[in-house]
């Protein structure tokens, strides 16, 4: 073989070298890109969006009477724990419950007529029988009446809940529908978050929420993927419009054991809905 031979050739193996390294080059970049897209897109499932809230109690009231008289009985003071039902406060009312036992009376008579006489309704005139369906129907509607202006006179709580504020005392004149208690109810609360609104589109029903409260630890969980964040919750509405003075968006979490009122701040986990 000639040294131009041997030239010729040398070239063409650099120039088949050169091929292949470019080749692997691709190949290469190719595999670094798709490792990156896989890199990204498993960020963007576990991105962490930073957000502060507020925890509030999912019910509150202010309670009063319909109508105005002299507290006869206070039942309660604040921190009092009450049941669904229970009396609050009582105005002086012994007039009222005197036109009960009345109406009582004389519904227990008019049913014990006309029961009697609708057993023999068909042997009987039937004028005479719609007398005494006519005095029943008429009793029974005076006692629910009465009943009812009875219970004008008496707060009852409308859910298990605590006292938060008293207005009267025993004794007091109160004029009709005015403020005479304050009730919440703690077996729930709402904790409504604040984030930035680039994450408008991102933010779910559903995804997870971990969290934490200045010097409170509400539910400890060991398996929260952010450190010192223990507490976990659950987005359950996102609201749909942004706050135009702060650029921010609200969401509201459900959760329980954490006072009203208190302040704290957590990270949303993106596509992270509870299984």
């Amino acid at each position: 073989m000639t040294s131009l031979d041997n030239l010729i050739y040398a070239k063409k193996i650099t120039k088949d070298v050169i091929k292949v390294f470019f080749v692997f080059g691709l190949l290469c970049m190719a595999i670094r890109a798709d490792e990156n897209t896989n890199l990204e897109v498993n960020n963007a499932k576990n991105k962490k969006v930073y957000a502060i809230f507020n925890s509030h109690d999912s019910k509150k009231s202010t309670m009063g009477f319909e109508i105005g008289g002299i507290i006869k009985k206070k039942y309660v003071n604040i921190t009092s724990v009450v049941k669904k039902g229970d009396i609050l406060f009582e105005l002086v009312n012994d007039v009222a419950k005197s036109k009960v036992d009345i109406a009582k009376a004389k519904y227990e008579l008019a049913k014990k007529d006309y029961e009697r006489y609708k057993k023999i309704k068909n042997v009987i005139d039937k004028a005479q029988f719609n007398k005494y369906k006519y005095a029943y129907l008429q009793s029974k509607a005076n006692l629910e009446l009465n009943q009812a202006m009875l219970e004008k006179t008496i707060i009852r709580a409308p859910y298990d809940g605590m006292i938060t504020s008293t207005f009267y005392e025993d004794g007091d004149i109160v004029p009709a529908f005015s403020k005479v208690l304050k009730i919440q109810d703690s077996s729930e609360i709402i904790l409504f978050l604040e984030f930035d609104e680039k994450y408008y589109n991102s933010v779910k029903v559903g995804d997870k929420f971990v969290y934490k409260v200045d010097e409170y630890k509400a539910q400890s969980n060991s398996s929260s993927p952010t450190k010192e964040y223990v507490n976990v919750g659950y987005i359950s509405k996102v609201h749909p419009t942004i706050d135009t003075k702060t650029r921010k968006i609200k969401a509201q979490v459900r959760t329980t054991n954490i006072p009203d009122g208190l302040f704290g701040d957590g990270y949303i986990i993106i596509n992270s809905k509870e299984q």
